[in-house]
C-alpha cells in the first residue's frame, strides 16, 4: 500500500495516478484469493472485484466501466485497462468495447454479430476479431 504524507504537487500526484492502475489479490472467503483492480477516477481510485466487472465502454480518453451494482468513469484509456486485464477472461470485441467473457449472455452470429451482456446491453463485434472470440467464446 502506498501512503502520500503531506504537500503534493498535482504533477507527482498524476505520476501516482498513472502507476495505480493495477491487480491487486486480498484474501477472500473459502474460495481463496478475491482480484480487485484498482482504477483511477476523477477523485481518486475505485477498487473493484473482476468478477463483478461486466464490460468497458470507451469514452474518449475515459473509458466507462459497468458492473452489477453500478457504473464508474475511470480516467484511463481503454487501451490501458486491456494491457492491465491481459491474462483474465477479457476480449475486446471492438474498439469502443472490452467486455468480460465470463459475462456473456448471447452471441449472435447474424450479420457482423453482437453479444449480449449481463447488464442486457447489445453490443457489436468487430468483423476482424470475429473469428477469434468464437474461438474463445467456445473455450469457455
Amino acid at each position: 500500500m502506498m501512503i502520500i504524507k503531506g504537500n503534493t504537487s498535482s504533477a507527482s500526484a498524476t505520476r501516482f495516478q498513472k502507476k495505480m492502475t493495477a491487480v491487486v489479490s486480498v484474501p477472500g472467503s473459502s474460495k481463496g484469493q478475491v482480484l480487485r483492480i484498482g482504477l483511477p477516477s476523477l477523485n481518486g481510485f475505485y477498487f473493484i472485484e473482476i468478477q463483478d466487472i461486466i464490460r468497458f465502454r470507451s469514452e474518449s480518453n475515459y473509458t466507462v466501466l459497468y458492473s452489477h451494482q453500478k457504473q464508474y468513469l475511470i480516467t484511463r484509456t481503454l487501451k490501458s485497462i486491456e494491457e492491465t486485464l491481459r491474462g483474465y477472461n477479457f476480449f475486446r470485441i471492438h474498439k469502443s468495447h472490452l467486455v468480460n467473457l465470463d459475462q456473456v449472455v448471447e452471441y449472435s452470429r447474424a450479420g457482423r454479430g453482437n453479444l449480449v451482456m449481463a447488464d442486457q446491453a447489445n453490443l457489436p463485434i468487430s468483423r476482424f476479431v470475429k473469428a477469434h472470440l468464437e474461438e474463445r467464446l467456445l473455450l469457455i
